[in-house]
């Protein structure tokens, strides 16, 4: 990006000669990361923000935007235009220290392993300077970085100043024009402007013209980067790096900073981390990929674990952070983690949670575990006792709508647990669904409604199951998949499972030849059955649907293959 700068200021003349504090009103440069300290908690706390990003990538990004025309655009000329910018930032003092610097620690950084639990270092600061350059006298500067911001959004943006003489400011006020250099989430030069909207009427729009700097189905963050700057050390080439005199300036304005935090000039505040905008993903099968996948749609960091790398590999192409041991998965996320278990209920649960070198072990006081399968309630409640005498927070959650859904995020989302959890988890759930999740009740709950959630859908997709075979060996030579449509008109049993039983006829035609009788079944049937019986409540229908399931594989009939072509429209599953 700093490359594509520098050749977007001096290949052009469209804005070059209007660079500088005529026409410019204020500059800000941000590098905000959704990224927490990770594994490095004892080398970043011995530096901090400022010195992590602060003098050396903020103000080399400052250098390129400001610097003079280099003469004949040598490594030399480039390298000493920036340190001479540079040279003239406004030297700070006890007043302008306190004013116009800020810094903050986001809550939980001292728990983080390697970091002092007194530690002083900031993840966050941002602050205001101007320079004494000619060019640029007068113009503030705004810069900020800091650790776990929620999206990542690295950028340098160039306001531009108000004209004296402004046609559409009779129809109102208007943001002023901007440029925008973009390093995240995109490599892009943005340009705001305002226009009349064509027509009659006398308003006025905002309009964007941009173009990709960097253009690529997935990008690895940092691997060209470093490959240009390898590549260039081999080549002697010195212009990506920078010079002794750039090194000295940037020290020079950012020691007195550092010096005056120590003698405490300006407290170190504290701020909630992002934490919506991380979450880590343990089983990454059709559920699990889809989950993952919806959430990195939605700007959220997601590292994934997958028993099969195979499955981890294919979503690293899509910007999953890729994680091949527990271990690692967990030294990938930061403090406080939240892990979203996606994995078959029972035993593979268990292992995962306290197996030796499981998450119990791994996860810190603090850390959330949420079970997002169809674990048995009474399972969930054990597993959560557990969590909890080690400090850890666990939610159950029953989840229902199968693969699509998730893929489109419209899906039912039942949640239990302590509820103040709930509410704190409540953005993760939201980024997943566009319907609203459910708090359900205490520990178990979640997964109790959601056992009885399936036990019903035992029960309906028996019953359509049943009529149409009846209405196969009826004597009028009924079209069934026209018959599905027909029900899923406004009829009262219009439904999704109806829906789905009409494509499945269109897929795999009214005699669903393909389609196996024998109907698999997972343990949520069962668990309602057996629950039922405990709690002294009939339910022949449920009983029924779910015994036929258990008796689909010694006796073939046409309504096992109705159950298994809806169970592979919505959940993906084998026909």
């Amino acid at each position: 990006i700093i490359q594509g700068i520098e050749n977007f200021r001096f290949s052009n003349n469209l804005f070059e000669n209007a660079w500088d504090n005529t026409m410019i009103e204020r500059i800000d440069i941000r590098l905000l990361e959704s990224l927490g300290v990770e594994d490095r908690g004892s080398f970043y706390d011995s530096i901090g923000a400022l010195r992590d990003v602060g003098q050396n990538h903020l103000l080399t990004m400052l250098a390129a935007i400001t610097m003079e025309y280099p003469t004949g655009m040598t490594t030399s000329s480039i390298r000493k235009n920036r340190a001479t910018v540079l040279k003239t930032l406004i030297p700070w003092n006890d007043k302008t220290l306190s004013k116009d610097t800020f810094r903050a620690q986001h809550a939980g950084y001292k728990n983080i392993k390697g970091v002092n639990p007194n530690s002083e270092t900031e993840t966050y600061f941002s602050l205001k300077t101007e320079f004494l350059h000619p060019r640029w006298k007068g113009i503030p500067i705004y810069m900020e970085a800091g650790k776990r911001m929620g999206e990542s959004r690295k950028e340098i943006i160039l306001t531009l100043k108000h004209p004296n003489v402004c046609l559409l400011c009779e129809e109102g006020p208007h943001a002023p024009n901007r440029i925008v250099f973009r390093l995240e989430p995109n490599d892009e030069v943005v340009i705001h402007f305002w226009t009349k909207k064509p027509g009659f009427e006398k308003i006025i729009e905002e309009r964007v013209f941009s173009f990709f700097l960097y253009e690529k189905e997935t990008k690895v963050q940092y691997v060209e980067e470093y490959a240009k700057i390898i590549n260039a050390a081999m080549e002697g080439d010195q212009t990506l790096f920078i010079s002794s005199d750039e090194v000295l300036a940037s020290w020079k304005f950012t020691d007195p900073i550092i010096n005056g935090w120590k003698d405490g000039l300006v407290p170190l505040a504290e701020y909630q981390p992002q934490d919506v905008g991380e979450i880590g993903i343990i089983g990454l099968g059709k559920m699990g990929a889809n989950i993952a996948k919806r959430l990195n749609i939605k700007k959220m960091r997601v590292v994934g674990f997958n028993k099969s790398p195979n499955s981890t590999r294919e979503l690293e192409k899509e910007g999953i952070v890729g994680s091949y041991s527990l271990q690692e998965f967990v030294k990938k996320l930061s403090v406080p983690r939240t892990v979203w278990l996606m994995v078959p209920a029972g035993k593979a649960v268990d292992e995962v949670l306290f197996a030796q070198n499981g998450l119990a072990q791994l996860l810190k006081k603090g850390d959330t575990v949420i079970d997002g399968g169809n674990s048995f309630y009474k399972d969930s409640i054990r597993r959560g006792k557990r969590l909890k005498s080690k400090g850890i927070h666990f939610l159950d959650v029953g989840v229902s709508g199968g693969p699509i859904s998730i893929e489109l995020g419209k899906f039912a989302i039942m949640v239990g647990g302590d509820k103040k959890m709930y509410e704190k988890s409540k953005s993760i759930f939201e980024a997943m669904s566009d319907t609203s999740s459910g708090y359900m009740g205490k520990t178990g709950a979640g997964h109790f409604a959601k056992m009885i959630h399936n036990g019903i859908e035992y029960g309906m997709m028996q019953s359509l199951a049943e009529g149409f075979a009846i209405l196969k060996e009826a004597p009028f030579k009924f079209r069934l998949k026209e018959v599905a449509k027909v029900y899923n008109q406004n009829s009262i049993i219009t439904s999704r499972l109806t829906g789905w039983l009409e494509e499945g006829f269109k897929q795999y035609g009214d005699d669903l030849r393909k389609a196996s009788s024998a109907v698999a079944h997972t343990g949520e049937g069962e668990w309602t059955v057996q629950t039922a019986k405990e709690l002294g409540i009939p339910t022949p229908v449920i009983k029924d649907s779910y015994l036929f399931r258990v008796q689909s594989r010694k006796k073939p009939t046409f309504t096992g293959k109705i159950l298994s072509t809806l169970r592979a429209i919505f959940g993906g599953h084998k026909i």
